[in-house]
């Protein structure tokens, strides 16, 4: 079976990010997870991106005005 690619958003410490990426080495989810993007750039969950060597984005937005 063909492994599904996961493309994950993130803005904060990524806990979430974490157990996808065990669970996926593991072999509990048959995929692999492809990026992260994220739009804050302080984000613990880039690290964790950066640590597994998945790709990380951070793409540049217009401030919000509310």
């Amino acid at each position: 079976m063909r492994k599904v690619r996961i493309a994950v958003l993130a803005s904060g410490g990524g806990t979430n990010l974490q157990t996808l990426i065990d669970a996926v080495e593991k072999g509990d989810i048959n995929g692999e997870i492809t990026a992260v993007i994220s739009d804050n750039e302080n984000a613990y969950a880039l690290e964790r991106a950066r640590k597994h060597g998945i790709c990380r984005h951070t793409p540049m937005l217009p401030p919000s005005t509310g």
